[in-house]
Formats: structure tokens, C-alpha cells, sequence
């Protein structure tokens, strides 16, 4: 099994824990002492410059060969969305940021447990509307505010709209898009992000006070690739009405001349929003 840092930390920027240092550092010189033809395989792959994937928890997905089991500590933005109005939050139109959320939802004390209910507080992306509310007793180094989840879908998407990704509401998380490919010779070529294997590990987090702080543990069940063209047929039933709305037309309201991979996590309790939110 390989760990990988995404981009960002293997490039030197921020600090982690020492043992993600040095597991950093073997991947580098692995990297190193792979032969060219390994080399383009395992790191970049052959597909062309088109396709994203989205992975989800089915058996009966189209799989590309040669996925790599990975553990990737993946630095997403950790800065924290405010309201734009008294107690409201528009849909983002400009960088990503987190939120800290309050949904209801279904969560797990033990593996074997039965689902129980309640409302649930989490860190994570919800690029959409919501409610706000300022916390009046922060804790050091916590969220300034409380925000509660709703879109409205809109008429059109003129191009600024952000999307959501990763989605961590409803029976799968779902993670689409960000870092599977990146620009080598003037052509968007796919990363090993988009081709990983069932049982890979995604840690979603944030570098805060030169720590990593996780807000999403993504373990890899499956994958389909879309691309702009392709995606409403390839993940016709595998993703919700919301996914579609809040991630899938956000991310192709302009043509990507690239095609990437619909992971989906295992499977997990369902949640609100009719429609998704796990433990």
C-alpha cells in the first residue's frame, strides 16, 4: 500500500506529523528510483486527458485496471465561511472554505450497532445556502459560527457557482473533481487520485496552527469516470437529485476538457436532507 500526500503537502507547504514526514519522504524516493515507463503508469496513468471519477459503493461500476490501494492525506482550504447577511450565507461564488454544520442525521457508537438518531455537528464543505448562527462561547482555536444546510436549486448556472466536494450527506460519501488531474505538456492528464483502488484511504483536512486537523475520513468503495458529456447517463443512479445540483452542474457549468472518476465511500447510515449526511 503506497501513502501519498495530495500536491499541496507534498510540495513542502505546511507542516504534518512526523510520521506522515517520513512516510512523505519514502513516496519521494520512490518516486525517484521509478523507472520512466513505471513511472508514467503508476503515477500519472493511461487514460486520456478526459475523465474524472466519482466512487460510490456499487460491485457493478466500470473499474479502470491497474488502481493503486493508497493512503492520501489530502490538504484541502481550511478557512472558515461567515455570513454574508444576518443569519443567512449565500451559495459561494468565490474561494472554498468550511463550514461548521448541524444537520440531522444517523450515527454509530460500535460497527455492529443499529443506527440511532439525533442531530449531528461536523466540519465540513457545503458550498450552498445556509443558516447562521454566532457561537457566544467559542472555544479556543473552534468555529465562530453554527450553520444549517438548505439550497435553493437554482434557475441556471452562470459559472461561479462552487461546488461540493467532497460530499459527505447520505448513504455514500462522494468526491469528485478536486486534484485528479493536473496540466503535463499543455494537456490535462489524470492524477493517481482519480484512479484509486477499493480500500483506499482519503484523509480530508486541513493545515491549521502547522497541524493537520481531519474533517473527512473517505474510504473508497468503487468509482465511475464522467465528463461533461457523459456524466448525467454514467451516474444515472448512483448519485441523489441534491448531488446532481450541488456538485455534478456546478462542476460542468463550463466544458472541462477533462474526465474524471466518481468515487463513492462505503456505505453509511442515511441522513437528512432526504438525501445524505452521515455519522
Amino acid at each position: 500500500m503506497w501513502f501519498r500526500q495530495s500536491d499541496r503537502t507534498a510540495s513542502g507547504s505546511g507542516r504534518v506529523g512526523t510520521h506522515a514526514q517520513r512516510a512523505a519522504a519514502r513516496h519521494r524516493v520512490a518516486y525517484r528510483d521509478t523507472p520512466a515507463p513505471e513511472k508514467l503508469r503508476r503515477y500519472v496513468g493511461w487514460a486520456p486527458p478526459a475523465a474524472h471519477r466519482c466512487c460510490v459503493d456499487r460491485a457493478d461500476l466500470p473499474i479502470v485496471a491497474d488502481l493503486q490501494r493508497c493512503v492520501v492525506q489530502f490538504i484541502h482550504p481550511g478557512g472558515e465561511h461567515g455570513p454574508d447577511q444576518v443569519g443567512h450565507k449565500r451559495w459561494n461564488r468565490g474561494l472554498h472554505k468550511r463550514k461548521f454544520l448541524h444537520v440531522r442525521g444517523e450515527y454509530l457508537t460500535a460497527r455492529d450497532d443499529f443506527p440511532q438518531s439525533d442531530g449531528l455537528a461536523f466540519w465540513g464543505e457545503w458550498e450552498p445556502e445556509s443558516e447562521v448562527s454566532q457561537i457566544a462561547a467559542r472555544v479556543p482555536g473552534g468555529p465562530r459560527f453554527i450553520q444549517r444546510p438548505y439550497y435553493v436549486r437554482p434557475r441556471e448556472y452562470p459559472g461561479d457557482l462552487q461546488n461540493t466536494d467532497p460530499f459527505v450527506y447520505g448513504d455514500h460519501f462522494l468526491y469528485t473533481l478536486c486534484r485528479q488531474t493536473k496540466p503535463i505538456g499543455g494537456l490535462a492528464r489524470p492524477t493517481f487520485l482519480r484512479d484509486l483502488a477499493a480500500g483506499s484511504l482519503l484523509l480530508f483536512g486541513s493545515l491549521k496552527s502547522g497541524g493537520f486537523v481531519l474533517d473527512t475520513a473517505f474510504v473508497v468503495a468503487d468509482g465511475t469516470l464522467h465528463d461533461a458529456e457523459t456524466w448525467p447517463a454514467n451516474l444515472r443512479g448512483l448519485i441523489s437529485d441534491t448531488y446532481a445540483d450541488i456538485t455534478m452542474r456546478p462542476t460542468y457549468q463550463t466544458a472541462w476538457p477533462r474526465s474524471p472518476r466518481l468515487p463513492s465511500g462505503r456505505r453509511t447510515t442515511r441522513s437528512p436532507l432526504g438525501r445524505d449526511r452521515l455519522p
